[in-house]
C-alpha cells in the first residue's frame, strides 16, 4: 500500500515473506499424511490382532502390543491434525489486512523490514478511517 491510498475492510496492507511458512504448511501436510496411513495400518493391525485373540490363537500380550501401538498411531495423527492447522495458521497470519474501510496515512516499512517477534517495531503502516 501506499501513503493516501484508500483501503476496504479485509484489503492487503502487508505481507510477511511466505516461503518458509509455505514450506512448513507442505511438511506438515506430509506429515499429516503418513500418521493417516500408520493410523489406518495400526487399526487394521489391532483389529487383526483382536480377532486371533477371540479365537485363541494369539496371546493377551500380542493384543496388548496391538492396542497399544494403535494408540500410539491415533495419538500420532493428533499430533499431525494440531502441527497442520497451526502450519495453516501460520501461513494466515503472514498477510496483514485492514480491519475496516480508511486511508493509509504512512508506510514507514518497506520490502526488506525485518519484523522480529521479540521486539516491539515501529509501526509499519499507519491507518485512519476513512473521512
Amino acid at each position: 500500500v501506499k501513503p493516501g491510498q484508500r483501503v476496504k475492510k479485509g484489503s492487503p496492507l502487508l505481507r510477511l515473506d511466505r516461503t518458509i511458512l509455505q514450506a512448513s504448511l507442505a511438511e506438515a501436510t506430509a506429515e499429516l499424511t503418513r500418521a493417516q496411513a500408520d493410523a489406518g495400518e495400526a487399526r487394521r493391525e489391532r483389529e487383526r490382532a483382536q480377532e486371533l485373540f477371540n479365537r485363541t490363537v494369539s496371546s493377551t500380550s500380542e493384543l496388548d502390543a496391538a492396542v497399544l501401538l494403535d494408540a500410539r498411531a491415533q495419538a500420532g495423527l493428533a499430533v499431525a491434525k494440531a502441527r497442520r492447522v497451526i502450519a495453516q495458521k501460520n501461513l494466515q497470519d503472514a498477510e496483514l489486512k485492514a480491519p475496516f474501510d480508511g486511508v493509509v496515512k504512512a508506510v514507514p516499512g518497506g520490502p526488506g523490514t525485518v519484523v522480529t517477534a521479540e521486539c516491539q517495531p515501529k509501526p509499519l503502516v499507519i491507518f485512519s478511517t476513512a473521512p
